[in-house]
């Protein structure tokens, strides 16, 4: 502390200007204060802005990766949808990026079978691009199928290269039912030109065929008292009523034209077919049986119509049966359905029929030996519906056959 006697006295000016410094000063630190509380006030006012901005844009981020999450699931499912096969091959390392399921059961693989070792893959990996579709036949574990390949390139960009990876898009239709439709609708095509020219050629071998029927009549009645001469005749007779049958099949099953139905006593109308038929029982060394309990039923019915199924189904009875064999037709008065019906019943001691191909036998076309044109059972069935009727069959194997037609009495 320095002596007392060593204080100067400080003049009024001077104590007057140092406390304007002092002011000046505190004055400038307001200020100053002033200004640095303002810029905070900016400063926290410009982070809340910052704040609310960047979590608007989390928000809207967030909202676009959850969009984008819903629009890459959408297309997966899309893709995992599809009726057709995508497959995406990388095409410089000849490796699959992408296969959906329906490419897999196109080629049928199972998820964890590989796509490289397939046919397909193996034909198309380093097949040229082409535009538009290519039709290829190729095997699978289902057998040959056919598909329709279309091809395309892509290219993906990646932030690490300056280069361009280049796949290839395939996308894959299985078209196997559309060539099996086309192959049935060209077969359809060549059986309707096949049954236009059959039909015509039936309709002018028929007057010939009616010629030479009543010409083997007259030659049978000729021949009565010679016995060689009258087997002969009889054999002549047999196999021209047989070729007539087949020709009045064709005719039947290209025509539209509506059975003419007249009044037809059963009995005797039975029995003159049962004649009409001996020649070719003889002929196959077949034993013919009538037994009717019918009287004087009447039905009403197209004559020839009846004729020609019994004539079909006794040649049928007759191809399957041994010499020695029978062939038995039975007529009964049925009362199992509320209206009245006949039923003509055809048994036969052939071979019979297997289980597996009853429900087939009236389909056309259908034989089970390739002898005959398989026509005859659809004619009958088609005519026994024309008459109001039905026509059943009842078969064991080894046991022979029956076929049961159904008529309605007048």
């Amino acid at each position: 502390m320095l002596p007392t006697s060593h204080l100067v006295p400080m003049s009024p000016d001077r104590a007057s200007q140092r406390e304007g410094v002092l002011a000046e000063a505190f004055a400038g630190f307001i200020a100053t204060a002033s200004r640095m509380e303002a810029s905070y006030y900016q400063l926290q006012a410009e982070v809340c802005r910052l704040r609310e901005e960047l979590e608007l844009r989390n928000n809207a981020l967030n909202k676009s990766l959850q969009q984008n999450q819903n629009i890459r699931a959408s297309l997966q499912n899309i893709l995992d949808t599809l009726p057709c096969g995508v497959l995406v091959v990388n095409e410089k390392e000849k490796t699959i990026a992408l296969i959906n399921p329906q490419a897999r059961k196109i080629l049928g693989l199972s998820p964890v079978d590989d796509v490289m070792e397939t046919e397909l893959f193996r034909r198309t990996c380093c097949a040229p691009i082409e535009d538009g579709e290519q039709e290829l036949a190729v095997i699978t574990a289902d057998g040959k199928r056919w598909l329709s390949v279309r091809s395309t390139r892509a290219f993906s960009t990646y932030e690490k290269s300056s280069t361009n990876e280049s796949q290839v898009i395939w996308i894959i239709r299985d078209i196997t039912a559309y060539k099996q439709a086309e192959a049935q609708r060209e077969a359809s095509r060549n059986l309707v030109a096949l049954g236009e020219i059959a039909g015509i050629l039936a309709h002018e071998v028929r007057n010939p065929l009616a010629s030479m029927e009543l010409l083997t009549g007259l030659l049978a009645n000729q021949t009565a008292y010679h016995e060689e001469s009258q087997r002969w005749a009889e054999s002549l007779q047999a196999g021209v009523r047989s070729l007539a049958a087949t020709v009045n099949n064709v005719l039947q099953l290209h025509s539209a034209a509506p059975c003419k139905k007249s009044v037809v006593k059963l009995a005797p109308f039975l029995s003159g077919v049962i004649e009409f038929l001996r020649p070719l029982a003889e002929q196959s060394g077949i034993n013919l049986q009538l037994k009717e309990c019918v009287g004087r039923l009447e039905i009403e019915a197209d004559p020839a119509g009846l004729q020609q199924i019994i004539l079909n189904l006794a040649i049928n009875a007759f191809r399957f049966t041994e010499s020695g064999g029978i062939f038995e037709v039975t007529a009964v008065v049925s009362d199992v359905r509320p209206e009245k019906m006949i039923e003509i019943r055809f048994r036969d001691t052939g071979s019979g029929i297997p289980e597996q191909y009853l429900s087939q036998v009236f389909q056309p076309g259908f034989s089970t030996t390739g002898q005959s044109s398989g026509l005859g059972l659809t004619i009958c069935e088609r005519i026994a519906q024309q008459h109001g009727g039905q026509l059943r069959v009842e078969s064991q194997l080894g046991y022979g056959t029956t076929f049961i037609l159904e008529l309605p009495v007048r």
